[in-house]
This record gives C-alpha cells, sequence and structure tokens, in this order.
C-alpha cells in the first residue's frame, strides 16, 4: 500500500514470515512509532495525582509505623509519605550486617517491603489494611554504608490487590547514593481490622 509521494509518502509493506506468528513492517516511522509505544514511559502516567479512598490516610501511615514491632526494632524511620508513594530510612548499625560486613539481605528485604506496603496502605478506604502477598526482590550489588534509603510508589492500586515498587539506596560517608535492590511488591487489600 502507498499514499502520497515524496520523502513524507507511506509506505507499507507487512510481510509474514515462514512460521506467520510475526509480521515485519518495512515502514522506518511505523517502526520508530511502535517502539516509542512500547519502550518509552507515558509522562502523564507517571505524575498524575493519585486520590486516596481514605481522606485521613495519614492515620493508617501512622498505625503502620507505630504499631510494628519489628519495624521499630530495627530502627526503620518514615521520611515522607504522600498518596502511592513513601520514603524510609534506616541509619545502618553492626546488628543490620551479615557475617562479611555488608547489609543483611533480610534487612535490605524489610526495608523494601514496608515501605512498599506503607506506600499501598495510603490508598486503601478507611476500615481496610494491607498485607504483603508475594515479594521478588533483586539485590544488585553488595550494601555498605551509613545509611538506607527507600523510596516506593504504587504502580495500579485495584479494590482487591495493589502493586508496587521499591528501591533501596545505600548512602556511603561522602553521602552518595547508590541503588543496591529493586523490588516488586504485590499487597492484598484486607477489610475488617488488624488483630
Amino acid at each position: 500500500m502507498t499514499r502520497g509521494t515524496g520523502s513524507g509518502a507511506l509506505s507499507l509493506r507487512v510481510f509474514r514470515r515462514a512460521s506467520g506468528a510475526q509480521l515485519l513492517f518495512k515502514c522506518r516511522w511505523l517502526r520508530v512509532a511502535l517502539a516509542r509505544s512500547q519502550c518509552a514511559p507515558n509522562p502523564q502516567l507517571l505524575t498524575e495525582p493519585v486520590q486516596p479512598r481514605n481522606p485521613d490516610y495519614q492515620t493508617e501511615i501512622n498505625r503502620v509505623f507505630g504499631k510494628a514491632p519489628f519495624i521499630a526494632d530495627i530502627g526503620m524511620a518514615l521520611v515522607d509519605v504522600t498518596p502511592g508513594h513513601c520514603r524510609t530510612r534506616l541509619d545502618l548499625q553492626e546488628r543490620h550486617l551479615q557475617q562479611d560486613g555488608f547489609v543483611h539481605a533480610g534487612v535490605l528485604t524489610t526495608v523494601a517491603d514496608h515501605t512498599a506496603g506503607t506506600a499501598g496502605a495510603s490508598l486503601v478506604a478507611a476500615g481496610q489494611f494491607v498485607l504483603s502477598t508475594d515479594i521478588k526482590i533483586s539485590l544488585m550489588r553488595a550494601a555498605a554504608g551509613i545509611r538506607l534509603h527507600c523510596r516506593a510508589r504504587v504502580l495500579k492500586s485495584g479494590r482487591r490487590l495493589i502493586f508496587a515498587e521499591s528501591e533501596v539506596f545505600s548512602e556511603d560517608e561522602r553521602q552518595e547514593h547508590t541503588l543496591v535492590a529493586k523490588a516488586m511488591v504485590t499487597l492484598a487489600v484486607v477489610s475488617g481490622s488488624p488483630r
């Protein structure tokens, strides 16, 4: 199929491979458009404000951090929370390290999980809470330094499941931050009062 003439002409040829499963497009602008639509994030999706279902979501956030004994025990602190987003930090101590002097993977996982859970908790309705049902963490490099920083954001918030991602950074003495772990967390939205 050909439309128009000159350099702006539309020339599209579709060929089937022998298997018939894949189409090849011999049109430069179409290949570019397809590549952009599949690879480039839509900037509107990243900047749209998220509306919490509970206008008093800060009460749930205070409960999530104030009533979690393990989180208090490791010393994790809430830095900032907005609907669908959360930032936390952990000042590293010797008790957070494993046998070779690096931050223990359990600590990194806890920080990533709880930060993502807090981001998810900021979006649930009153009378609901979240529980992690699945976490996949990639430990990208050995973590060391004086502090961990974590930021999490909700990718999709549904009525029953919330999908979030967390990134954990280590901070060294020069205040340089290095990405050390990334997690994908699935949260179940549970109705009723927690135990």
